[in-house]
């Protein structure tokens, strides 16, 4: 099973304290993409929004162990970064069986950076669909070879190793639209205030 992560933050961590519960949350567009695109080539995902959910790290893992979950891909922006490591932190203590996998913004403007950190075993850049469905062929089907994946990032005996950059997808037919119907419940999901007369509302 694979597992895409989006990481529990609070709201007054995302907006600030003046903000704080009145901040909209929209639903994470890129990990539902890349679900809908590994769904297409026949593996078994699930989406966890946990910021939406209000679901703990702790229960996530639970989630987790009991799921023979073999990959978990973890997106995340600069501000959720801390929450990103601490969550790798506690999969890799208790899912030592699993690969974490780290994309979105904040692993694209510092990938080094982030894989020193020595949570995540890989990295990826920029967009994911090719790179992480080349990557689980790799760690769950044992297809294909690591430096042929693009836009990866792995440590080696403490350095960051990279591959090559992989060119932007040209034909977005090729993409299905994000896999909304893993989503249980879409009234978990709104824009701020302001932004829509009613409910329930998807961006």
């Amino acid at each position: 099973m694979i597992y895409l992560i989006n990481p529990f933050i609070t709201s007054a961590e995302r907006y600030g304290r003046n903000i704080g519960a009145i901040g909209g949350h929209q639903m994470p567009l890129g990990i539902y993409y890349l679900a809908a695109y590994l769904l297409k080539e026949g593996e078994e995902v699930k989406v966890m929004d946990c910021e939406a959910l209000k679901l703990s790290h702790e229960e996530l893992v639970r989630i987790l162990k009991e799921s023979d979950a073999k990959v978990v891909g973890i997106s995340s922006t600069t501000v959720s970064c801390h929450r990103a490591c601490s969550l790798a932190k506690m999969i890799r203590q208790r899912v030592p069986e699993a690969k974490i996998v780290i994309g979105g913004v904040h692993v694209s403007a510092i990938p080094e950076e982030t894989m020193l950190t020595g949570f995540f075993d890989y990295g990826i850049v920029n967009e994911g669909e090719i790179a992480f469905l080349k990557l689980v062929n790799f760690l769950i089907h044992s297809k294909g070879e690591l430096e042929d994946i693009p836009n990866l990032y792995y440590l080696d005996r403490g350095r960051v190793l990279h591959t090559s950059t992989g060119e932007y997808i040209h034909n977005l037919d090729i993409v299905p639209f994000p896999a909304r119907h893993l989503c249980a419940d879409i009234s978990i999901y709104k824009p701020s205030i302001g932004a829509f007369r009613k409910k329930p509302v998807m961006n």
